[in-house]
């Protein structure tokens, strides 16, 4: 079974080289051909619809695995997407300020990417096109999406964009895996449109690999772990000084459904402790053989 994801022009994210040279730390996912696609059996198949599978615009990925079950690939591919989407989103915003302004504040677009999937389409392992009637319904009622802008990737990355080369190289499928999940996560995070939605993710995300590598703990001594971790990458007293604040507005959205408290600037300070802890975890990477060992090089 194969998925096709659409998402944006290849020229508006990277180049078809760029696609290629980052897909191989997912392998799992690869370029997909328009010219791929299997008609054969399909003779009678409306113009419309052939022209719209063979020359739509957008770049396609391929993710292929062996099931009969639709609904288990189908949220093995998204996760696989996300995961990517995550890698290349992560790259190009880590540490990046996420203050945006507007006049209307009430319709402002918080989002941190602008990386999208626009239509997923299911195969077999022939690449003809399950129930192609109503895939192309799926296509032609997918939103509208305008190219996503370029990625710049020579901004405020410590490491070289190829980060994860050496994580793959070790062939530690087991963290290589949490580190992918973790990707994917940060994606979902990045897409939001709204701050509390963004923000009460990314302090999700932060909150489960501090606790994969420590196990469970409480809120203070959570915090304590944040404070730690922004103290080890050198950040300022005063961004150090505001976690404590921010978990209590952060419990306040939660637990008391009190909206209204969150900041940009909250958004933006939890967006980097999750960016610094998939770094730190991606550093380390070999001197540990399981998640847990993080631990002794970053314990209280």
């Amino acid at each position: 079974m194969n998925f096709q994801i659409e998402n944006g022009e290849p020229q508006g994210i990277f180049g078809m080289a760029d696609a290629d040279g980052e897909l191989k730390y997912f392998p799992n996912l690869e370029i997909f051909e328009f010219s791929s696609y299997n008609f054969e059996n399909e003779l009678d198949l409306d113009d419309e619809i052939r022209y719209k599978f063979n020359c739509s615009k957008f770049l396609m990925l391929k993710y292929a695995a062996d099931a009969r079950d639709y609904e288990f690939v189908k949220s093995e591919a998204l996760n696989a997407i996300y995961s990517f989407f995550g890698y290349i989103t992560y790259i190009h915003r880590f540490n990046y300020d996420t203050e945006k302004c507007h006049i209307n504040e009430i319709t402002l677009d918080h989002k941190i990417t602008d990386l999208q999937i626009n239509a997923l389409i299911g195969t077999n392992s022939r690449y003809e096109i399950f129930e192609i009637g109503r895939q192309y319904d799926i296509m032609s009622t997918s939103i509208k999406m305008d190219k996503s802008k370029k990625i710049d990737f020579n901004n405020h990355m410590p490491h070289e964009c190829d980060l994860l080369k050496n994580v793959i190289e070790l062939n530690n499928k087991e963290l290589y895996d949490k580190i992918k999940d973790y990707f994917c996560l940060y994606y979902i995070s990045a897409l939001e449109n709204t701050i509390e939605n963004s923000f009460r993710k990314f302090w999700s995300l932060s909150e489960r690999i501090i606790k994969d590598i420590h196990g469970g703990m409480k809120d203070e001594k959570l915090v304590k772990y944040m404070e730690k971790l922004l103290k080890m990458c050198r950040y300022p007293d005063k961004i150090i000084q505001r976690v404590k604040f921010i978990k209590t507005k952060r419990n306040n959205l939660v637990h008391e459904n009190i909206h209204g408290e969150i900041t940009q600037s909250d958004q933006a300070i939890v967006k980097i402790i999750a960016e610094n802890l998939i770094l730190f975890l991606i550093c380390y990477f070999n001197e540990v053989t399981d998640i847990g060992d993080y631990k002794s090089f970053y314990d209280l």
